[in-house]
């Protein structure tokens, strides 16, 4: 226990600060009670500065900075550091909280026990420990006046409290201005005011008090005859601390604060501790929710310039595909296209998918495959036409007979006559439920499709051995036209890569028959583009840039506008985009994507939208990835703490973000 011997005077010598101070009755330093508390205010107002400083200061300037909606961030690739910084931060702001806590309990006991409010907290902001010899006129302070010494005491406290005031204005400024910035009521700006004016305000008092406290020490320490008499003052005469320091506070004109006040204690110790759990609950939430975004975007973004490229090269075959005659409606070309999708396939519950409108359970190629084909079914059909030149035999042909005779192979040329197919309207159920996300949408059953491609080439193979060369040409172009319908119609990039696959295919087997059909030069030129086609894949693949998941989320605003990009591309990219872009920095967390954002939105609707099935699609997406389905909500806890926090339903589908992360394990 720290005690300054050497303390106030008697009643009858307080008003004569140069009597000898050995016929004078001094007070104990610390005050009884109160020896734990001496000086300990300044521990926790550095603890706590530190835990600002390492907590809010990333926050804020994540928060307060406008960023582009595909920006991660002030932080950019290290968008992990903000997080460290919280969790430490959160840390070291808590552990000050805590000390503070033990102080003001240590406060609350006190004045049950008699003493003032005032003087615990001089007390508390004693970290010199001479506060006792100031108050008491002892020592440096012997011929200090009494006025003087009160100005003194008051400097001292006011600039503790002011240090104080600061380090705590820091977090509650932070997660008011977050809360009003959330609500609208409140711009980047303004969050920088209201969390660094009020602290530079209460530094600005604090260090005022500081200097103006060592001025008049400086100002003292410079009197040689008294730091001389200071060197002999050493003996203390203690009476009854409260009668004596009554007397003396008295006759310094500064009064002391009535006895009491252990409520005042206990109620700052609890506003504390609530303070801490405010700031902790928001700050957690506007982290994690701030960092969510950016996690799954570096995790699940995808890059589709691979597909765009093998997408974009296979332009060079669209001469071989089918003019369109207008014949067939965009609806009818979508049922005939989803009749191919499904054919030859079992039947099944299709829940999301739409029933075909006309379903074909026979398969195309009959159960006897095998002793006919005698190895892998795309190499024998693509090697009917050499066979068919050379003379193939009648068992052969009859089986080519009954897998041309597949009813399935009408709807080939249905899509390929339309102008334009309404895939979306024919392929689901419309309108989509508001019980499902994006993620639960069924992928169609390409195997249909892909089976009866090989089954229209071996239709091809059998129109040659009939002489109708024409008619087997167009029979294969009809795969190139149905390759390209699911390029430029398809609503995935799924759809996209298997139409890649079947311009492919097509152009292949056409080569084929153009050699069979003695057009060597026809074939050599169709062979030569796609001999380039697959080179200049190879080469693009030889040189991709290493994934970058920022660079890869800019890019797709343009993406979704660019009418150059097929459109399963561009549609995955808008579902992608509006998934994360309202969570992939703390700006757009706290005050929403913004004008910008919502313009692009409005863009992109008028790019992405043609027919009503379009705009009923573009409505499901619009919500992102983790949509709010009303079956599988984000943990109380979590809708608790955004509710808190931001007072709103978050943009896009940040709630949905961190209930689903919370669900996998990752929160």
């Amino acid at each position: 226990m720290d005690r300054n011997d050497d303390s106030a005077p008697t009643d009858d010598v307080a008003s004569e600060p140069k009597q000898d101070s050995v016929s004078r009755k001094f007070l104990s330093w610390p005050p009884p009670g109160l020896e734990a508390a001496q000086g300990k205010l300044w521990p926790p107002i550095a603890v706590i500065a530190i835990g600002d400083a390492t907590l809010f200061l990333p926050l804020l300037w994540s928060a307060a900075s406008e960023h582009e909606s595909w920006s991660f961030g002030p932080f950019g690739s290290v968008w992990w550091a903000p997080l460290l910084t919280t969790m430490v931060g959160l840390v070291v702001l808590l552990y000050g909280f805590a000390r503070l806590v033990g102080l003001l309990r240590l406060g609350a006991k006190a004045a049950k026990q008699g003493h003032g409010w005032l003087m615990v907290v001089q007390v508390a902001a004693d970290f010199p420990r001479d506060t006792g010899f100031l108050l008491q006129g002892a020592r440096l302070f012997s011929q200090v006046t009494p006025a003087k010494r009160g100005l003194m005491l008051v400097t001292r406290m006011v600039g503790a409290c002011a240090y104080l005031f600061a380090a705590l204005w820091v977090p509650f400024g932070f997660v008011a201005s977050i809360m009003l910035g959330a609500r609208g009521l409140l711009g980047p700006s303004g969050v920088w005011f209201i969390t660094a004016a009020p602290t530079a305000l209460f530094l600005l008092v604090g260090v005022l008090g500081r200097l103006m406290g060592r001025m008049f020490v400086w100002e003292i320490r410079r009197d040689k005859t008294l730091r001389a008499e200071v060197d002999q003052e050493v003996s203390s005469l203690v009476e009854e601390w409260n009668e004596q320091s009554s007397l003396i506070r008295k006759d310094l004109g500064f009064g002391g604060a009535v006895a009491g006040h252990e409520m005042s204690f206990r109620a700052g110790a609890i506003c504390i501790g609530i303070l801490g759990l405010l700031v902790s609950v928001p700050v957690i939430t506007v982290t994690m929710t701030g960092s969510v975004g950016t996690v799954l975007a570096a995790i699940a973004v995808p890059s589709f310039d691979h597909a765009q490229a093998k997408v974009a090269a296979v332009e060079l075959l669209r001469r071989y595909d089918l003019e369109s005659d207008g014949s067939v409606t965009p609806r009818q070309a979508g049922e005939a296209l989803h009749a191919l999708l499904s054919a030859g396939l079992e039947s099944s519950d299709w829940e999301l998918q739409r029933e075909p409108s006309r379903f074909y359970e026979q398969a195309w190629f009959p159960e006897d495959v095998d002793s006919v084909v005698g190895g892998p079914r795309g190499e024998w059909v693509l090697g009917l036409f050499e066979r068919v030149r050379q003379g193939i035999g009648a068992s052969e042909r009859a089986y080519l007979g009954s897998v041309s005779a597949h009813p399935a192979h009408v709807e080939f040329r249905t899509v390929a006559l339309a102008d334009s197919v309404d895939i979306i309207a024919t392929r689901y159920v419309l309108p989509f439920p508001d019980t499902i996300t994006p993620f639960q949408l069924p992928i169609p059953r390409y195997m249909g499709i892909r089976d009866g491609t090989d089954a229209h080439v071996a239709a091809a193979a059998l129109q040659f051995s009939q002489d109708n060369v024409s008619r087997a040409e167009t029979t294969l172009r009809e795969i190139v036209s149905l390759g390209f319908v699911l390029i430029d119609e398809g609503s995935t990039v799924l759809d996209a890569m298997i139409g890649t696959r079947l311009v492919y295919d097509g152009t292949e087997a056409l080569a084929k028959l153009y050699y069979a059909s003695g057009r060597t030069d026809d074939a050599d030129d169709l062979n030569f583009v796609r001999a380039g086609i697959q080179a200049m894949s190879d080469r693009a693949s030889g040189t991709r840039a290493d994934y970058d998941a920022e660079a890869a989320l800019r890019k797709m605003p343009n993406v979704v506008l660019d009418e150059q990009v097929v459109r399963g591309i561009r549609w995955d990219n808008f579902l992608t985009f509006v998934t994360l872009a309202p969570c992939v920095n703390l700006n757009k967390v706290v005050f929403g994507p913004g004008q910008s954002y919502e313009q692009w939105a409005a863009d992109a609707e008028q790019a992405l939208v043609r027919r009503p099935s379009d705009e009923l699609m573009f409505r499901f997406m619009e919500q992102g990835w983790f949509r709010d389905t009303g079956t599988a909500e984000a943990p109380v806890w979590i809708r608790a703490a955004l509710r808190l926090t931001f007072g709103r339903t978050l943009g896009g589908s940040c709630a949905a973000q961190l209930g689903a992360m919370e669900m996998v394990g990752v929160l």
